[in-house]
């Protein structure tokens, strides 16, 4: 795992401490904060008061924090975790950003709507969808898929069509050249400008993968990443390439990361939780 670095930190104040805090904007021993890590302000009794992301030498107050896009129109965080990862989002400023959380907690939902907000905006000029191919653990291959190019890599991108309205949209997307799905075995030697690349099930990648996409990040573009260390298909080592270059990163002002730890899909996707080994 990543040492218990989930990208923010809860800091607890007395009613003493708070007031001293808001007069100075100030946190005593703030050398302890990284670059890029989401500051939460509880009061005597836990309870979460105000949001601050460490940034350039200040404390930035966390307060819009939504997404609004044509597709879906305007998506606001059903808690605390998914506020810190829409900012994250928003921040342009960071152009590597780590989503990691349990089943059904938003990371792809958030992240392609997202991405298709920073389309309509003009900052971005297209979404490249990578994913590693991998059938689940226990669930045989159902090996070389018939037709065209399209048609074999299609189905790797039907978690932005669940977010989209169906294959139709999905295929909207593709045809206005607004999405390009690329498979991971043909990423070496691109230099990918002006996109959002969007990493999904990355928890399936080896931190060779996960340089290699590095790598391929080229003039203007962003590097986003969405993964749960549990649900590896390879073992537990092969979900080591996702903590790896969130231990390795952290801190660094191109980066940032939250995690979120709260099922919000479902009261049955919940369930799964209780399933962990």
């Amino acid at each position: 795992m990543t040492d218990n670095y989930k990208g923010y930190q809860v800091i607890s104040f007395s009613e003493k401490e708070m007031a001293e805090f808001y007069k100075s904007k100030q946190l005593k021993n703030s050398t302890y904060l990284l670059e890029n890590e989401f500051v939460l302000i509880a009061d005597d009794n836990g309870n979460i008061v105000d949001k601050y992301l460490n940034q350039d030498g200040e404390l930035k107050r966390i307060t819009h924090t939504v997404i609004n896009n044509n597709w879906y129109g305007i998506i606001k965080p059903r808690n605390l975790h998914q506020s810190l990862a829409i900012s994250l989002l928003n921040d342009s400023s960071i152009p590597v950003k780590v989503l990691t959380g349990v089943y059904g907690s938003a990371k792809t939902f958030f992240m392609i709507n997202a991405a298709l907000q920073c389309l309509e905006s003009g900052n971005k000029d297209k979404i490249i969808f990578v994913r590693n191919g991998l059938s689940p653990k226990g669930v045989p291959d159902i090996g070389h898929l018939p037709g065209s190019a399209l048609d074999k890599t299609i189905v790797w991108a039907m978690p932005i069509a669940d977010h989209i309205g169906g294959e139709d949209g999905l295929l909207h997307l593709i045809e206005s050249k607004q999405l390009e799905i690329l498979p991971l075995n043909y990423i070496r030697g691109r230099d990918l400008k002006n996109a959002i690349i969007f990493s999904d099930e990355s928890e399936n990648l080896t931190p060779k993968l996960i340089q290699l996409l590095l790598g391929r990040v080229g003039e203007n573009s962003e590097l986003w990443i969405a993964g749960d260390y549990r649900q590896s298909d390879l073992g537990k080592n092969f979900s080591e390439g996702l903590s790896y270059m969130i231990d390795r990163l952290k801190g660094n002002r191109l980066f940032g990361y939250v995690d979120l730890p709260i099922t919000e899909r479902s009261k049955v996707a919940e369930l799964s939780n209780l399933l962990d080994n």
